[in-house]
């Protein structure tokens, strides 16, 4: 009897015993993976804040023309003075263009003056003609004859004193009208390289446009819808 007593002591002894290795490692692995998770939330990455640039497309165009670049916001845009322009083009006709980049025009510039430089000598070369042809009718000397060249091409009866003051007439007012129109065309030069380069940045991006669609229209006479055409002005 002694000895079961002792055995059931010894056992109960052993199984609390157990129990109680069993509740501290169970509790000390708790502690370390309560330690793990403090250890990994206080090590926890910052999330990425990303930015973004909040103008526009058409924001960042407007800026870029302020600051003197393209739209790509890293090239310099060519900015020429209008008075540097007009200056140029007074002293040399087409230099305001070349001043301004545009050599496109160069070819219509001088291709003016040279027409109008064309016209001023022909006519004052047949005025002059004339003029003698003229003078040599109307005065009463019989040895100058110059007029006769002209039986060659007309006939000698439609040769007469009247005709030929109206044909000088004719070519000195053409004459003066070219060079009229020279001074004039020269004056066009010189305005075309000061507006030129006055509007050299002018904002003419695809945010300033003209669009024409055809659209329906609903009319109050007989409730009729009519085809018609809209107009969309962007800026």
């Amino acid at each position: 009897m002694k000895r079961v007593v002792v055995i059931v002591s010894f056992m109960t002894m052993y199984l609390v015993s157990v129990w109680a290795q069993d509740t501290v490692v169970i509790s000390t692995n708790n502690n370390i993976v309560k330690d793990s998770v403090t250890s990994v939330s206080e090590h926890k990455p910052m999330p990425l804040t990303i930015t973004t640039d909040t103008l526009s497309t058409k924001d960042k165009h407007a800026k870029a023309l302020k600051n003197g670049l393209d739209t790509t916001g890293y090239k310099k845009i060519f900015a020429p003075d209008p008075n540097k322009a007009m200056w140029y083009g007074l002293i040399c006709p087409g230099l305001g263009q070349i001043y301004n980049r545009k050599y496109w025009k160069l070819p219509i510039v001088y291709g003016g003056f040279v027409a109008f430089a064309y016209g001023i000598s022909w006519n004052d070369r047949h005025y002059q003609m004339y003029k003698r042809y003229y003078r040599d009718i109307a005065d009463d000397n019989p040895n100058t004859k110059s007029y006769e060249e002209l039986y060659s091409k007309y006939d000698p009866s439609v040769v007469t004193a009247n005709r030929l003051k109206d044909m000088m007439d004719n070519l000195r007012r053409y004459r003066d009208l070219c060079i009229i129109g020279t001074v004039a065309f020269y004056a066009i030069t010189v305005l075309d390289a000061f507006v030129d380069a006055s509007l050299a940045n002018f904002d003419i991006s695809p945010y300033l446009s003209l669009h024409l669609a055809p659209t329906m229209v609903e009319t109050n006479y007989n409730n009729t819808v009519n085809p018609a055409i809209k107009l969309n002005l962007k800026f």
